[in-house]
């Protein structure tokens, strides 16, 4: 006889699943608002689901192949099946799959999905951070004086999980109020806030696998890219505007 069962479970993919489970009941009492039917929403979830897993690898598998440690006589197949998951990669594979969702049904609107989708992404992330912080990877720069909690609870490295957790959930908070009387692009707001953010608190970490060029991790060369992008349209949307109303006048 067995009285019990005992399981043991990962614990970044149990706060994977969480965070998974969190979004989805969130996206779940909000895509009615946004003209979707449920069935268009599952299929919607369930791309997006995919692209993210995929673009996730894709993008630690390409630091990997890219990276001075790699070794020419691995098996790049078992090298990608193998990798680990970055979420920028994720991010520009949830978008990728919302854009092919809109492209594949285009009588959807490409801004509402993402107006409906953007607060779920922080949301997820929060959870994703705290299974980092479980696992032990991601891990933030040692400390010269440990941080102690009422006197138990000693933190020899910077807490960058914890730290980047807890904006993501201040993140999710903000742009769910702002979302409710802001009309306009609530991505970009989300984009921009979180790359800078990311930009900074990769300072303060030590784990070598996040590919360092030029003195940045990809991360990082990724924020700035997000940041210039929008810096750039912004301007170009500015200098339209100003010739738009010279033309006029």
């Amino acid at each position: 006889m067995y009285p019990y069962i005992h399981i043991t479970l990962p614990s970044y993919g149990v706060m994977a699943f969480l965070g998974v489970f969190a979004a989805l009941c969130f996206l779940y009492f909000r895509f009615e608002k946004y003209n979707l039917a449920f069935n268009d929403f599952i299929k919607l979830f369930l791309l997006c689901g995919f692209t993210c897993f995929f673009f996730s690898k894709l993008l630690y598998f390409l630091v990997m192949l890219f990276s001075p440690e790699f070794e020419k006589s691995e098996n790049i197949l078992v090298l990608f099946i193998q990798s680990g998951y970055v979420f920028y990669g994720g991010l520009f594979g949830v978008l990728f799959g919302v854009w092919c969702y809109q492209k594949k049904y285009p009588k959807t609107n490409l801004h509402l999905l993402h107006h409906m989708i953007t607060p779920a992404l922080p949301l997820f992330h929060g959870f994703g951070r705290i299974g980092c912080q479980l696992a032990g990877c991601c891990y933030g720069a040692p400390l010269e004086n440990p941080i102690v909690f009422f006197g138990v609870l000693k933190m020899n490295l910077f807490p960058t999980q914890l730290l980047e957790a807890l904006y993501e959930f201040f993140l999710f908070v903000a742009l769910y109020f702002i979302g409710r009387k802001y009309n306009g692009d609530l991505l970009r707001i989300y984009l921009v806030c979180y790359a800078v953010f990311r930009f900074f608190i990769e300072f303060f970490r030590a784990d070598p696998d996040r590919g360092i060029w030029l003195g940045f991790s990809t991360a990082q060369w990724i924020s700035c890219a997000i940041v210039i992008f929008y810096v750039v349209r912004f301007m170009s949307n500015l200098i339209k505007n100003r010739f738009e109303r010279r033309k006029y006048e």
